[in-house]
C-alpha cells in the first residue's frame, strides 16, 4: 500500500515520528520473534520425548505385529486353498487378482518395517547423542528459570536425579565393604549371645556336633591323641559271637563296659573284670545300665574259642574284651559290638580331671575307704590323702571315689530304689551310682570344656600308664557326644535278678546261680530296651540247659 504524504510545515518533525515508528515496529518483531523462539524450543523438546516414547513402544511391540502379519498370511493361504475348490473361471480371476492387491500391500508394509527396525539402532544412538539425561535435567531447570520460577535443588529420589549420579567402582566396592562389615558385625553380636547364654549356646555346639563338620571339629581336638593312645585298631568284630536271631533293636545303641583291677601291660587279657555293665542308649537319649554280678556261673570262651562253664568274670582273663563280649552275647541274648575298658587308676584320673566328685558318703563308708584307700594309693604310688567329712554332698578325690566305689564289707543304701544291699550286691550297687553321678556331672562341664579335658586324658593314656581303651572310632565317639546333651539317666539294675537267684559252692567257689536263665534273660531285655515277652533264642535255651546239667553234676 502506498504510503500516504503528509505536508507540513516542519520536516524534521515528521522524520522523527517516522524513526519511531519504525523503532516501535523492530522491537515488537523482536519481542514475537523471541516468543516463537521460546515456544518451538519447547514443543520441540515435547515431540522428542513423544516420539522417543512411540519408538520404544514400537520395538517392544515390533515383533508382535510380524506375528500377526505371518498368521494373516497363512489364514489367506488356507481361505485361498478352500475358495479356489468352489470358483467359477471368472470368480477365480477376480479372486486373484484382490490377492496380487493384498500381497503387495503386504509386501510394502514389510519393507517398511524392516527399514523401521534396521534404521532403529542408529536412530536410538543419535537420540541418546543428542537428549542425554543430564541434557534433559539443565534443559528443565533452564525452562523453568525462563518461567519464572527459583532455582532449585534436584530432588534426590527422581529418577533424573538418579540417571545423574556418577557410578563409579569406587562406590561399588564401598558398598560391598560396608556390607561385609554389618555382616561380620552381626555375626559377631550373634556369636557373643549364644556364648553367653548357656541354653543357646548347649544348642549351638549340639547343631555343630550333628553337622558334617562335627566329626572334623572332634578329631582337631582330640583325634590324634584319640587314635594313637585310646583306639582299639587291633579289635576285630568278625570273631564277635551273636546267638541266631538277637539283635539291637532299632535306635539303640548297646556297649560293653568293663571295669578290670590291672596294670597298662594287663588292660586287654591276663586279669579278671571286675565289673561287668551293658550300657545302653535310647534313641531318645534315655541311658540304663545293667550290671552283670561278676560271680555268675556262665559260659565263658577263651581266645581258641574252648568252652568253660564258670565265674563270668574270668572271661576276661581268659579271652580279653572279645572274650568278654561274647561271654555277654551268648548268656544273655545281646548283640554287642563295641566295649570300653577302664582301669581303676583310669577312674581316678577321670574324677581327678573334673574337679572331684560329689557323693553322698556315711561315717563309716568314710573309715572303710580310708582303710582301703591306704593300700590302693600305695600300690599307685601316690600320696595318700583321707577322705576327713561325711554327709549327703561330700567332694571326693579320683582316689577316695574309687576306693568308694569297690567298698563291699559296708551296707550300701542304693538311691535307684531304697534298697540296702551288702556284700558283692553293695559293690554293684555303688558302681552304678559312681557312675551314674559321674555321668551327670561331667555334663555340667560343658562339651567344649569336657573335650578339652578328654584330650588331656587320653594324651596321659599311653605307655605304662595306660588306663582307657575302647573298640569305638572316632566317627562314633562324635556321635555318642552329640547325643550327651539329651542324654539322661534312665535307670540301673543287676542281673541275675536278686528274685530269680541263688549261691552255690561249686567248683569255682561261692558263685550265683541263675534259677532259669531264660528268665532272666526276659527280665534283662525288658529293663533295657523296653522290650515285653520277649523270646530268648534257641541257641541261648540250649545254652542255659548245659549250665543246669553242670550245676547239678557239681551239686549232687
Amino acid at each position: 500500500m502506498k504510503r500516504e504524504t503528509k505536508y507540513c510545515n516542519n520536516p524534521t518533525k515528521y522524520r522523527d515520528e517516522e524513526y519511531f515508528e519504525r523503532v516501535a515496529l523492530r522491537k515488537k518483531i523482536q519481542e514475537q520473534t523471541t516468543r516463537k523462539q521460546r515456544t518451538d524450543r519447547v514443543r520441540s523438546y515435547q515431540e522428542e520425548k513423544a516420539y522417543y516414547e512411540n519408538s520404544k513402544k514400537a520395538h517392544l511391540y515390533g515383533g508382535q505385529r510380524e506375528r500377526r502379519a505371518t498368521e494373516r498370511l497363512e489364514r489367506s493361504a488356507r481361505t485361498e486353498r478352500a475358495l479356489q475348490a468352489n470358483m467359477s473361471p471368472r470368480q477365480e480371476r477376480r479372486y486373484r487378482q484382490e490377492q496380487e492387491v493384498r500381497r503387495e500391500r503386504a509386501y510394502r508394509q514389510e519393507q517398511e518395517a524392516r527399514r523401521e527396525r534396521a534404521y532403529r539402532p542408529e536412530q536410538e544412538a543419535r537420540r541418546e547423542r543428542t537428549y542425554r539425561p543430564e541434557q534433559r535435567y539443565f534443559e528443565e531447570q533452564e525452562l523453568r528459570r525462563g518461567r519464572g520460577y527459583r532455582k532449585e535443588r534436584p530432588d534426590k529420589s527422581s529418577r533424573t536425579y538418579k540417571e545423574l549420579k556418577p557410578k563409579t567402582k569406587a562406590g561399588k566396592v564401598k558398598k560391598i565393604l560396608i556390607g561385609i562389615l554389618i555382616f561380620i558385625l552381626l555375626l559377631a553380636i550373634g556369636a557373643g549371645v549364644v556364648w553367653f547364654n548357656p541354653t543357646l549356646k548347649t544348642k549351638a555346639i549340639k547343631f555343630a556336633l550333628k553337622s558334617p563338620l562335627g566329626p572334623k571339629v572332634v578329631n582337631s581336638i582330640i583325634g590324634d591323641n584319640y587314635e594313637a593312645y585310646v583306639h582299639d585298631k587291633d579289635f576285630k568284630d568278625s570273631e564277635i559271637r551273636i546267638n541266631n536271631g538277637a539283635k539291637t533293636p532299632e535306635g539303640n545303641i548297646t556297649i560293653a563296659l568293663f571295669g578290670v583291677d590291672a596294670r597298662a601291660e594287663d588292660l586287654t587279657i591276663g586279669t579278671n573284670a571286675d565289673s561287668m555293665i551293658i550300657v545302653n542308649v535310647d534313641a531318645e537319649g534315655n541311658i540304663r545300665m545293667g550290671s552283670i554280678f561278676r560271680d555268675t556261673y556262665l559260659l565263658t570262651r577263651g581266645r581258641d574259642g574252648d568252652e568253660v562253664i564258670t565265674k563270668c568274670n574270668s572271661a576276661y582273663f581268659r579271652g580279653g574284651p572279645l572274650g568278654a563280649i561274647n561271654m555277654l552275647n551268648e548268656n544273655w541274648d545281646m548283640a554287642i559290638t563295641d566295649y570300653v575298658v577302664v582301669n581303676f587308676s583310669g577312674l581316678t584320673n577321670i574324677i581327678d580331671l573334673l574337679g572331684g566328685l560329689r557323693l553322698k558318703v556315711t561315717a563309716e563308708e568314710r573309715d572303710e575307704l580310708n582303710y582301703h584307700m591306704y593300700e590302693q594309693d600305695a600300690y599307685a604310688g601316690k600320696e595318700y590323702v583321707p577322705l576327713e567329712m561325711y554327709g549327703d554332698d561330700v567332694v571326693l578325690t579320683g582316689s577316695q571315689a574309687t576306693a568308694f566305689s569297690r567298698l563291699r564289707s559296708v551296707p550300701f543304701e542304693s538311691p535307684e530304689d531304697g534298697e540296702i544291699y551288702s556284700d558283692d550286691y553293695g559293690r554293684t550297687a555303688r558302681q552304678r551310682y559312681v557312675l551314674t553321678e559321674l555321668l551327670a556331672q561331667a555334663r555340667e562341664q560343658g562339651m567344649l570344656h569336657l573335650l578339652s579335658l578328654m584330650n588331656q586324658l587320653f594324651a596321659a593314656n599311653s605307655g605304662d600308664s595306660k588306663f582307657i581303651q575302647t573298640s569305638l572310632d572316632i566317627d562314633e565317639l562324635t556321635a555318642l557326644a552329640a547325643q550327651a546333651f539329651d542324654m539322661n539317666m534312665d535307670g540301673a539294675a543287676a542281673f541275675p535278678d536278686l528274685e530269680h537267684q541263688y549261691n552255690a559252692i561249686l567248683d569255682s567257689g561261692d558263685s550265683i546261680v541263675a534259677y532259669t536263665l531264660e528268665e532272666n534273660v526276659v527280665l534283662l531285655h525288658q529293663f533295657l530296651y523296653g522290650t515285653e515277652n520277649y523270646t530268648p533264642t534257641a541257641d541261648l535255651v540250649n545254652l542255659a540247659e548245659k549250665i543246669r546239667s553242670e550245676v547239678a553234676r557239681q551239686t549232687d
